[in-house]
């Protein structure tokens, strides 16, 4: 729900905004969504796993300890999103979505404590309530607020939209405070702190999802610095529309590691192979229905957003080899192999950078898409050595 939400999100803002405003909005969006992951210090990504074990097992002043310990975290965002937003102003302020930066540490902050509060609320086993007020549902409120109160005829500003953004984000807040007074008792009482240990346990996985995020964020800033606002949008459409290949492999991985740690030694490669060769024969199913619907809404915005065209098919080439990925990782990750996966995957990282740097000087936009799929399939070949060293029985 959240993909196809986010998908019609992205494909009414390039139809409703001018393509220099979208491409300033598309920027923006996905610095703030950068600074909000660092800031959130990966408390809440690690509650998906550690809270749910203290809750079924009533260990609620450990509970409580790491709510708060969290909420203080909070109060930092602002302070180190202010940090990183001075760091960069020499390059803001020359650039022209500088005129955005009144609006995005109050929308870093916000978004920070709406990805902390909902691994929480998973823990405390709201898992729609917490997907929806990060996801689908705020989405969905940005695009009444600008249909509703930011459209000037048939035109959107950049501001408009971050305005709805940091609305929606507010709305959303509202609600999860408002499930977390049902649990007011649990909530309330003596705590026990262990912040060392939770930032450890968060850490893998806080430092995997910040690189995931980094390498699209560095290829949007890329490409809105080198090439064009304009192209950053085009290029953020195309890349949301092949955001559909991943879905096979995104519901496998999120699934699959839990059943995979419960199998035994001699199940394991069997099961792995079981899961990959679905997913992906899944994902080619699906391909020239999701490709043959892109094409087409996107024939209408080809006056504007030309690019998007060409790129769609590398992207999704590139989304493909990164779902291959996503389960390789899940695998890892369920074997306990963090540590050889966030040296590979930080190595990976900047190495995706340096090839959409190199490539985006001498070829342009197009071969920011080029480098993309390189290193998803570099990506591949390196995680599938780091599960494969665990798992014999795999080759």
């Amino acid at each position: 729900m959240t993909g196809a939400v986010h998908t019609l999100m992205a494909t009414l803002l390039a139809h409703w905004m001018t393509p220099k405003g979208f491409g300033a909005f598309v920027v923006s969006y996905h610095s703030v969504r950068l600074i909000a992951l660092v800031t959130s210090f990966g408390l809440g990504q690690a509650g998906l796993h550690y809270l749910p074990r203290l809750y079924k097992q009533k260990s609620f002043s450990e509970f409580r300890g790491y709510f708060r310990f969290g909420l203080a975290t909070k109060s930092w965002a602002p302070c180190l999103a202010t940090a990183v937003v001075l760091a960069l102003t020499p390059w803001v302020t020359s650039h022209p979505s500088g005129r955005q930066i009144e609006i995005l540490l109050p929308l870093a902050s916000v978004l920070a404590c709406n990805v902390f509060l909902g691994g929480i609320l998973r823990g405390l086993g709201h898992p729609l309530v917490a997907n929806l007020s990060t996801g689908a549902l705020r989405e969905g409120l940005l695009m009444v607020f600008v249909f509703s109160f930011y459209r000037e005829g048939d035109a959107v500003s950049d501001m408009g939209a971050l305005r709805s953004l940091l609305w929606a984000s507010c709305i959303m807040l509202g609600m999860q405070v408002l499930v977390f007074w049902r649990h007011r008792e649990v909530l309330t009482g003596r705590a026990e702190y262990y912040g060392k240990r939770w930032l450890q346990a968060s850490f893998p996985t806080y430092w995997l999802a910040i690189l995931r995020l980094l390498i699209s964020t560095a290829e949007i800033l890329l490409v809105g610095a080198l090439v064009g606002e304009v192209e950053a949008g085009s290029y953020h459409l195309a890349m949301t529309w092949a955001a559909w290949a991943l879905i096979p492999f995104t519901a496998a991985g999120s699934i699959y590691p839990r059943t995979l740690v419960l199998a035994s030694r001699h199940r394991a490669p069997r099961l792995i192979r079981i899961s990959m060769h679905r997913s992906l024969k899944m994902s080619l199913t699906l391909s020239p229905v999701i490709l043959l619907t892109a094409f087409l809404v996107m024939m209408d915005l080809s006056a504007v957003h030309k690019m998007a065209l060409e790129l769609l098919i590398p992207l999704y080439l590139a989304r493909m080899a990164g779902g291959w990925a996503i389960l390789l990782v899940s695998n890892a990750m369920a074997f306990g192999r963090s540590r050889a996966l966030v040296r590979s995957a930080t190595l990976i990282t900047f190495i995706s950078i340096l090839i959409s740097y190199f490539l985006c000087l001498h070829i342009g936009v197009f071969g920011v898409a080029v480098g993309y799929l390189v290193t998803r399939i570099l990506a591949c070949g390196v995680y599938r050595y780091v599960v494969y060293e665990e798992v014999p029985g795999l080759r």
